[in-house]
């Protein structure tokens, strides 16, 4: 293939991923927009420029003993066809953990930026589209959840609150590193995706960002190179904060019904019985069973209710065994993340910074949240391993 016309067909392609994580915002109906474009990213990938997965061999092997163990316990299940929807759903998710990975391994830094740039105008939209929605500027009611919570074109305001925080990072990052105008470009950015995730009104995200945004701060903080880069780094965050309470105090102030339903939030309310009840019921179910699994996606028909917690759906559906091998995935993939967002001189390692911050942040908010489907976890747990040739190329060289 000439050199030209190769450049030129890597040019459309990564058009097609900025497209196709511009989309990811909208995601009410099944599939999306963005699933169709995965399924053709990937076969365009697939055989054009896809590397030999066995440098993937660890979490792959830990990917596929998750898979064999929902397999496994398919055998006990009662309603077939939601259990092929949900096995099909994470043999999907799996494939775009993949993409993802070869994205950054081939295009490198456009790779990730192109990403990024894509979710970052995901999140823009979304949270834009949802306050319009919100002050009727927008007549579409299912922008909004009951009377203030967005949820956009989300099925859930929980995900949606979630969903924003890794750009709320990201912005963050590019506003320490800009200059001048840039610098109030990504201040927009930080207050527009922070402001969505409080207006998701949704706990479970709130925790999931003070807990990431807590965890960037501290890694930065443990890599300043010096007291003077630490002082400015304070200023910077404190500055910022600023901004947003005042935004926010402003919102509250002018919106008493936004602020007492934010008071509202705090209290204890009617479902979080059934949320406890589900949890406590998945927990005892596997104290009797737990090498039993009831399959993929029969956590709501063996029970009533939804699991509300990734933890108790993997040990119900999948069984001990399988909640290890799904676990020890995300561990390798946090820990690999983790020794990145350390390396001082490492190029990308306040990437690494995001992409750490944002995983333990999705972990914390797994505990009353079922996050297995989530597209974003996805792309988040792909993100740390997209950069395994250049790492091997280091240890060579080393």
């Amino acid at each position: 293939m000439l050199k030209t016309e190769k450049y030129f067909l890597d040019n459309i392609y990564l058009r097609l991923i900025l497209l196709l994580v511009g989309l990811s915002s909208i995601v009410f109906i099944e599939p999306a927009p963005t699933d169709i474009l995965v399924i053709f990213a990937f076969l365009w990938g697939l055989f054009s420029f896809f590397e030999n997965p066995s440098k993937l061999a660890v979490p792959a092997f830990f990917l596929f003993s998750y898979i064999i163990f929902n397999l496994l316990a398919s055998f006990a299940l009662v309603d077939v066809v939601r259990g092929i929807i949900s096995l099909t759903t994470k043999f999907y998710l799996i494939l775009s953990w993949w993409l993802f990975i070869e994205i950054w391994r081939k295009f490198e830094r456009k790779g990730i930026l192109t990403i990024f740039y894509g979710y970052t105008f995901a999140s823009l939209f979304a949270v834009i589209l949802g306050i319009c929605g919100l002050f009727r500027i927008i007549p579409i009611d299912f922008i909004v959840y009951g009377n203030y919570r967005l949820q956009v074109l989300f099925k859930d305001p929980n995900v949606f609150g979630s969903f924003l925080i890794p750009v709320t990072l990201y912005s963050l990052l590019n506003f320490e590193s800009s200059k001048n105008l840039l610098r109030l470009k990504w201040l927009f950015v930080f207050i527009t995706t922070s402001l969505g995730t409080f207006l998701s009104f949704s706990r479970a995200s709130w925790f999931n960002y003070i807990v990431s945004l807590s965890v960037y701060i501290l890694l930065n903080f443990a890599t300043s190179g010096s007291l003077k880069i630490r002082l400015r780094r304070f200023l910077s965050y404190g500055f910022i904060a600023f901004i947003f309470i005042l935004i926010l105090a402003i919102l509250l102030r002018t919106q008493p019904e936004i602020a007492d339903f934010f008071t509202q939030r705090f209290s204890y309310q009617s479902y979080d019985n059934d949320r406890f009840e589900s949890q406590e019921m998945g927990l005892d179910y596997f104290t009797n069973n737990p090498f039993i699994g009831v399959g993929p996606g029969q956590f709501e028909i063996v029970y009533p209710i939804s699991s509300h917690s990734l933890y108790i759906r993997l040990f119900v559906e999948t069984s001990f065994l399988g909640f290890i091998s799904f676990m020890s995935f995300i561990l390798i993939t946090l820990s690999r993340s983790f020794h990145y967002a350390l390396k001082s001189n490492y190029e990308h390692q306040k990437l690494f910074i995001i992409f750490t911050s944002s995983i333990i942040g999705i972990l914390m908010n797994s505990l009353v949240i079922d996050t297995i489907h989530w597209r974003h976890f996805w792309l988040l747990l792909a993100l740390p391993w997209g950069n395994y040739s250049n790492s091997q190329k280091q240890s060579r060289t080393n």
